[in-house]
């Protein structure tokens, strides 16, 4: 069985994050060591951003997605859901705009999403929705 675990070598100047493999081999046993303290850090460091934007996000009130053209599908931060009045959780697609978006935005949110769906680059655009008699840009 395999399961990092912190080292507390300190007199051998062992100080950080190793996996340990050991499996029987006929009659002894074998055992691999990695360290992985650089791994463990960058996943902390994350950890650490994501909450630092979802701080961010409430405060600002805003939210963040990510969509991925090849697979048609699309991922909100908790930050959109609040904007959208919807549970975390919820299926959303590009359509889901389209449920929101005022009616003189719409023609734009359609060229949105085609532009995101069939030739992706940076753009800069406001389209404003309306979440239960809320106007949102």
């Amino acid at each position: 069985m395999s399961r990092p675990e912190r080292a507390v070598l300190r007199q051998e100047q062992f100080d950080g994050w190793f996996h340990q493999s050991t499996v029987k081999l006929h009659d002894g046993v074998a055992t691999t060591t990695a360290d992985i303290t650089g791994r463990k850090e960058a996943e902390q460091q994350l950890r650490q951003n994501l909450q630092q934007l979802k701080q961010a996000e409430q405060v600002a009130q805003l939210g963040s997605w990510e969509y991925e053209p090849a697979t048609d599908t699309l991922r909100w931060s908790a930050g959109m859901y609040r904007l959208f009045d919807l549970p975390v959780g919820t299926p959303v697609q590009l359509t889901t705009y389209l449920d929101y978006v005022l009616t003189e935005d719409r023609q734009l949110a359609q060229r949105l999403m085609h532009q995101l769906q069939h030739s992706p680059q940076a753009m800069e655009e406001t389209v404003r929705i309306n979440v239960r008699g809320a106007l949102r840009p």
